[in-house]
């Protein structure tokens, strides 16, 4: 699918203060950078910036993609070789989660449905329930670094990290129109939401 574009205005900062929002397919969601302020250029070179670290993890830690670095390790179980450095903190980053959430998260479970016949994944290691998140703190940071006084605002497939803010979202409501919540995100901040109602329609 093609990049898409629309504007609207920010009714909490006035009508001349536009936001434009810019998205596209990546790592089986849909990416979206929404920016405030920005010129068409500048958001367009957010738009590629961030898709430039989705598709650079996505490479990587792909537990579909026997190509995957993430699944070359696994067949050959070699955590303790050479690893780059995003797949290693991607890795430790799960495993402390696990812990700290007794297995509540658990990035060996495509291991064990592997094992009972349900998945065809070749990663032992599966990083997805994490993956989303993680790219938008490296992209939010790239962008940063890009453009130091930018306002804007990254969501892919429900996580969401802005840069200056404060900006409104919501959570849609999985059981009819509209949404079942609002809130804002202040300078920094993230939050992520899951559902199944959408996924595989943008890939």
């Amino acid at each position: 699918a093609a990049d898409r574009e629309s504007t609207a205005a920010d009714r909490g900062r006035g009508a001349a203060d536009r936001v434009a929002h810019l998205e596209w397919p990546e790592m089986g969601t849909v990416a979206r950078v929404s920016a405030r302020g920005a010129s068409r250029d500048g958001r367009w070179a957010y738009r590629e910036e961030a898709g430039r670290v989705y598709a650079a993890l996505s490479r990587l830690l792909n537990a579909w993609d026997p190509e995957s670095e993430l699944s070359r390790l696994a067949t050959t179980n070699a955590w303790e070789r050479a690893v780059s450095a995003d797949v290693r903190d991607c890795y430790r980053r799960a495993f402390e989660l696990a812990a700290s959430t007794g297995d509540a998260f658990n990035p060996m479970l495509a291991e064990r449905l592997r094992r009972l016949g349900r998945t065809r994944r070749s990663a032992l290691v599966d990083l997805g329930g994490i993956a989303k998140g993680f790219a938008v703190d490296r992209a939010h940071a790239a962008l940063v670094r890009f453009d130091p006084d930018g306002d804007f605002l990254l969501d892919l497939g429900g996580n969401l990290r802005c840069s200056r803010g404060p900006w409104r979202t919501g959570v849609r409501d999985p059981f009819g129109d509209g949404l079942c919540a609002t809130f804002d995100l202040r300078a920094g901040e993230a939050a992520a939401t899951s559902a199944t109602y959408a996924r595989g329609k943008h890939v």
